[in-house]
């Protein structure tokens, strides 16, 4: 088997981070504590030169599941971050109309 072989992700993986992105409602959704904490920074290991020789069957079957779980970590992060900046601007467009309605009331105190 050659890397040729491996299969690259679908469409229907990378639209279905986005669909839901799409469905995503900042009034609705409330972030935990445990989301929102950062993450620890872990230090990479040295690659490992692998010889072609020892690059079998066993070997591209981990390569394609390392390929996979890695794909799913960055949709994973992206959608996370979208999600974040969404909830960023809706707050951001509630502060200022929250702002315009105390100036309005204020000015029709007086």
């Amino acid at each position: 088997m050659s890397p040729d072989t491996m299969n690259p992700a679908s469409p229907a993986d990378s639209t279905f981070s986005m669909s839901s992105s799409r469905d995503f409602d900042p009034r609705t959704r409330a972030f935990s504590d445990e989301e929102l904490k950062p993450q620890p920074m872990i230090k990479k290991s040295r690659k490992q030169f692998v010889p072609d020789e020892m690059k079998d069957d066993k070997y591209w079957a981990r390569r394609r599941k390392n390929n996979m779980a890695a794909k799913r970590s960055r949709d994973a992060r992206r959608m996370k971050e979208n999600q974040i900046a969404l909830r960023a601007g809706y707050l951001e467009k509630e502060v200022a109309s929250l702002i315009k309605l105390k100036t309005l009331k204020n000015t029709q105190k007086y």
